[in-house]
């Protein structure tokens, strides 16, 4: 009985090697498997998105106007208007001051100097209006706020920024920047406008 009880354990034992070796073997395999999956996956979505890119890039750009019709009540327009921006993202404006600059169209900036003054004639008869704004809001709702305005259909400036995280847990942030939008006499608008977008394009970029 011992022989035979001998026997049988001398080839169990090599069996049972043999399923366990066997199933790690099933376990990376799926495992190989799964990774492979997500691989194919990841390269399907990001073709998706370059797919979508390119659609995107390929539709005609959206039009963007420089500088708003001078109106006794655009102050109060635009305000309102921000105001409802800044709610629909989620922050909220506590302060706001605000300061204009009219460009008479002399002499152009020498050469080397950055951004314009208000004698660049390139931007004759308009007014800039820089605002200085605080807000404060949650880190995500900030960040879509400020991207809606550099999206904006009316061309802004952003500079000055100065963002901060509040009190501890308390997950909101603070940010202070000057926002800088044009304003032209209406029977001036659209020449105007055409000249602002490319100027006040560069000066954003710029700052940013």
């Amino acid at each position: 009985m011992k022989t035979d009880g001998t026997r049988i354990l001398g080839w169990a034992i090599p069996l049972g090697c043999m399923l366990v070796a066997a199933g790690a073997l099933y376990v990376q395999f799926g495992k190989m498997k799964q990774a492979q999956d997500e691989r194919d996956r990841a390269m399907q979505e990001t073709q998706s998105a370059m797919v979508a890119k390119e659609a995107a890039d390929s539709q005609p750009k959206e039009a963007r106007y420089a500088a708003a019709d001078r109106l006794p009540g655009e102050e109060a327009l635009f305000l309102n208007d921000l105001r409802m921006k800044a709610m629909a993202d989620g922050v909220q404006i506590v302060s706001w001051t605000a300061k204009g600059t009219d460009y008479k169209g002399g002499a152009a900036p020498a050469p080397g100097t950055a951004g314009a003054t208000n004698d660049d004639p390139a931007l004759k008869g308009l007014t800039k209006i820089s605002s200085d704004l605080k807000l404060i809001g949650p880190y995500g709702p900030m960040r879509k706020f400020v991207d809606d305005m550099t999206r904006s259909d009316r061309l802004f400036t952003l500079s000055n920024a100065t963002w901060s995280r509040g009190e501890a847990g308390s997950g909101m942030t603070t940010l202070t920047v000057t926002l800088g939008r044009y304003v032209a006499p209406a029977a001036e608008n659209t020449a105007a406008s055409a000249v602002a977008s490319t100027t006040g394009a560069t000066a954003t970029n710029q700052q940013r």
